[in-house]
């Protein structure tokens, strides 16, 4: 078996499958607070409403991975332009 046949086999397997995805947003909001809590007592305000800010873009880009991929699974072209729009307007 080749490299790049193993190499397809794993991004099929990785971007077949949506629940990493939901797991890692899931774990996110879990641990998120208490670790806002204790970077607010340890480093102070504004370094926890940094780390908020972080955790809050991770989980929205979690999401778009998420829809994104069901779009993509379905055939659903809708998922392909909202990629394309997001991009070019960053």
């Amino acid at each position: 078996m080749s490299w790049f046949t193993k190499a397809e086999a794993w991004f099929k397997k990785f971007f077949s499958n949506t629940n990493w995805a939901h797991n890692a947003s899931v774990g996110l909001a879990v641990a998120g607070p208490p670790a806002i809590l204790i970077l607010q007592d340890t480093l102070g305000t504004a370094d926890a409403a940094e780390a908020q800010s972080v955790i809050n873009e991770v989980q929205t880009d979690l999401g778009t991975v998420t829809m994104l991929l069901t779009q993509a699974q379905s055939g659903d072209a809708s998922g392909r332009a909202y990629l394309h729009v997001a991009y070019h307007h960053q």
